[in-house]
């Protein structure tokens, strides 16, 4: 049973699912005061992390099969330096049918989730449920088009939280929408992150990424570093002029770890690593001592902080504005 645990997260890429659940407490904390169902809560998150760990299986099946229709054997697959990239699958411990199966399922419960909230809110639902869907069909070819990065960011950020605030109280909001431009740019820095520590990797393989389309890895962390700032500025502006409430303020305690992250990058570029010690502000970087033996400090650093950065700013911008919230229903 562990070992088919153990399978089903590292086949899913279970690790990813912060950058999911981060955008589902945030609609979850606006909609309180509302009258927000229980049951429909637990139905939303389901959903949510079922369309997560499907869209994860999904793009490795493609990609496998795609490399079987090219005439290369199973055992023979390679997707360049990633070995770890569908491994369970190359390497027969899940089999593409069983995958498909699981991956099936994954899709399943979602489309019934959906149909449940169709019945009770009607074609709003079915809006979501196709943007969502031709993204998450869309994302394994996304890359060709230096799309992926801004494809995730739209599903997980925009999509994800306005259709979940939706099924948990049956109205849009605006300054939700607004908000989530800030979620926005900073789900993206995440995966920008991840491609400029991955430059080498993905310019040989020839995927085109976000962080590739700005030529050199300089002008990709000042194209990072306009993101952040334009998270900042866009909860700022929308808190000076009361769109959002004062105390979303507090969001801003996590500008040391933005701060981090820029220079480490730029550490990164100049080959200076020399100093990567997680410090208690950063957030949590688990698994660090092993991470350490297996010599992906250099990487998991920089992918942590652009992490924490984003998943803490979602979850402290959300409870500022639940706890406002809640005392201005209760006056």
């Amino acid at each position: 049973m562990k070992t088919t645990i153990k399978n089903f997260m590292e086949l899913t890429r279970m690790w990813s699912v912060q950058l999911s659940i981060a955008p589902f407490v945030v609609a979850l904390l606006w909609a309180l005061g509302y009258g927000v169902s229980k049951f429909n809560v637990i139905l939303a998150f389901v959903a949510v992390i079922c369309l997560h760990l499907g869209g994860n299986l999904l793009d490795d099946i493609i990609d496998v099969c795609q490399k079987l229709k090219q005439g290369i054997q199973l055992n023979e697959i390679c997707f360049c330096d990633d070995k770890n990239k569908a491994r369970l699958l190359i390497d027969g411990t899940v089999s593409i049918k069983k995958a498909i199966v699981v991956n099936s399922i994954l899709f399943l419960i979602p489309i019934l989730c959906g149909i449940y909230f169709y019945l009770i809110f009607g074609a709003p639902i079915l809006f979501y449920a196709l943007i969502g869907a031709i993204l998450i069909l869309l994302y394994p070819i996304s890359s060709k088009f230096y799309m992926a990065e801004i494809f995730i960011g739209i599903l997980f950020s925009i999509i994800l939280p306005k259709a979940v605030y939706f099924v948990l109280t049956g109205n849009q909001s605006l300054n939700l929408s607004h908000f989530s431009v800030s979620m926005f740019l900073l789900m993206v820095a995440v995966l920008h992150t991840h491609s400029i520590t991955d430059w080498e990797h993905d310019e040989k393989c020839g995927k085109n990424t976000l962080a590739r389309l700005f030529k050199t890895k300089r002008n990709a962390i000042r194209a990072l570093g306009w993101m952040i700032f334009g998270a900042y500025l866009n909860l700022a502006i929308l808190i000076s002029i009361y769109f959002l409430p004062g105390s979303m303020i507090m969001a801003f305690i996590t500008t040391p770890i933005a701060v981090e992250l820029v220079q480490s990058l730029k550490k990164y570029i100049a080959l200076d690593n020399s100093d990567l010690t997680p410090r208690w502000w950063m957030g949590v970087m688990e698994n660090w001592e092993e991470i350490k033996k297996q010599n992906a400090q250099y990487f998991m650093y920089r992918f942590y902080l652009a992490r924490n950065l984003c998943v803490y700013f979602f979850i402290i911008s959300a409870l500022a504005y639940a706890i406002s919230n809640y005392y201005t229903l209760g006056q």
